[in-house]
This record gives structure tokens, C-alpha cells and sequence, in this order.
């Protein structure tokens, strides 16, 4: 993974960001959020820790279970989960631009979850039976993909929440 090596950075002035308790912090995927005159998100360049929007104006990113709606620039830091017995994690944007997809445990299980502009998270898989490791999405946003601790690759229908299994390695 020669990408992992290759930071990106994202600024906000600090009086944006609305929650002041997580303005000094690193997660265990990278991402670094600091409160010294500015609010500065980093992350690997592979998306594991923040995900940049198909306009380049906004980052999700997962800190401290919670995934933040970022601007790049001026603006204003948007809690999206706000969940605090949930671990959120994986935030990434859609191809579209319309959602941020995520990771959450608030069921005792981990699920993906989408998050729209404006409205309640919807909860796309339910019953899973083992750890989700990592989501991505499809190049349409049409579709979603995890891989879990079984080692299966799942394909999540976003519109039916439908799930398949693609492929499962055996060992």
C-alpha cells in the first residue's frame, strides 16, 4: 500500500468547529485533529481515515466514534452521528456526492449506515454475523461493498438495502 505514506490536510478555522471536546485527538486510522489557533484533520492518502467529496469541498472523517462532515476551508463542522454509545468508523463519500456511508456498532453488531444531506441515518444492513472490516462504494453510488471478518466480500443494494455475497476466501 505505497499510498499510505502520502498525507493530505484539511483546515477550518477553530471557532467552526461546533465540538470542542475532540479538538485534540488521533485515531487509530491516522486522522489527527489538533486545536492550535486552527482545527487541522490529516489523513492517509488511502482514504482509511478521511474521505474527500467528489467537489473537493467537504471531508468525512471518523474520530473518537463519531464521523464529522468537514469543510475544507471556512465552514462548518457538522456531527452527523452523534452516537455516544456507538463506535463510528469508516466514514467515506459517495461517488455522487449525495452520502456519506459508515460503520457503526450501535446494535451490538457493526452495520453500515448512509448518511443524506439533511434527515435521519438510514441503516442499510441488519443481523450481520461477524465484524465489518472496510466499506467502499460502487463507481455508480449505486451499490456499496464491505469486507467482514469472514473473509467475504458483500455487495449492499443502497435502494433495497439488499445484501449478496460476491465472494468468501476460504481461509
Amino acid at each position: 500500500d505505497h499510498e499510505a505514506d502520502v498525507p493530505c490536510y484539511w483546515t477550518t478555522p477553530l471557532d467552526k468547529f461546533d465540538y470542542p471536546q475532540y479538538l485534540k485527538t488521533t485515531n487509530k486510522r491516522g486522522c489527527v485533529v489538533e486545536a492550535l489557533g486552527d482545527v487541522t484533520v490529516s489523513a492517509k492518502a488511502n482514504g482509511r481515515g478521511a474521505s474527500l467529496n467528489p467537489d473537493g469541498s467537504r471531508v468525512a472523517v471518523a474520530v473518537r466514534g463519531e464521523v464529522f462532515n468537514v469543510p475544507v476551508g471556512e465552514g462548518v463542522v457538522k456531527n452527523i452521528t452523534r452516537t455516544p454509545g456507538s463506535n463510528d468508523r469508516g466514514a467515506v463519500w459517495s461517488p455522487d456526492g449525495k452520502y456519506i456511508a459508515y460503520i457503526g456498532d450501535s446494535t451490538g453488531e457493526t452495520e453500515v449506515y448512509l448518511q443524506g444531506a439533511s434527515g435521519a441515518p438510514v441503516q442499510l444492513t441488519s443481523g450481520n454475523d461477524t465484524y465489518i472490516r472496510r466499506i467502499i462504494w460502487g463507481p455508480d453510488s449505486k451499490k456499496l461493498y464491505y469486507t467482514d471478518r469472514k473473509n467475504r466480500l458483500v455487495e449492499v443494494d443502497v435502494a433495497t438495502k439488499a445484501k449478496r455475497t460476491v465472494m468468501q476466501n476460504p481461509m
